[in-house]
């Protein structure tokens, strides 16, 4: 909920979100962060098809970077997980870097250059 607060106020990235049914991205990002952890698979679209006809640019991509750190910040400081600062900065860092990992996919890149 708080990723789509912020993608939703950012000028670069709200016009793709403009018309699509927000609950199902959300439920589609759930799921992609599930599957990060071991839960059930991920049951989306590959992440080129997702994508290929958005032109999404590296600014793009890094600015929706820039909404998941700050909306993973958020949703951990409310919530008592049981786990001190430390473990919790490295649960985020650990779906950063996963995100950051789809990049090329995102972007429509052939992998192989």
């Amino acid at each position: 909920e708080h990723l789509y607060t912020h993608v939703m106020e950012n000028a670069t990235l709200e016009p793709y979100f403009r018309k699509i049914n927000m609950g199902r991205q959300m439920r589609l990002m759930g799921s992609f962060i599930t599957d990060i952890f071991g839960g059930e698979p991920y049951k989306g679209k590959n992440m080129q098809e997702a994508h290929r006809r958005l032109g999404i640019t590296e600014d793009h991509f890094n600015a929706f970077l820039e909404c998941l750190e700050k909306a993973l910040k958020e949703s951990f400081a409310e919530r008592d997980m049981g786990i001190d600062d430390r473990r919790k900065e490295g649960l985020m860092n650990l779906v950063v870097s996963i995100a950051e990992s789809t990049k090329d996919e995102v972007l429509c890149r052939d992998i192989a250059e």
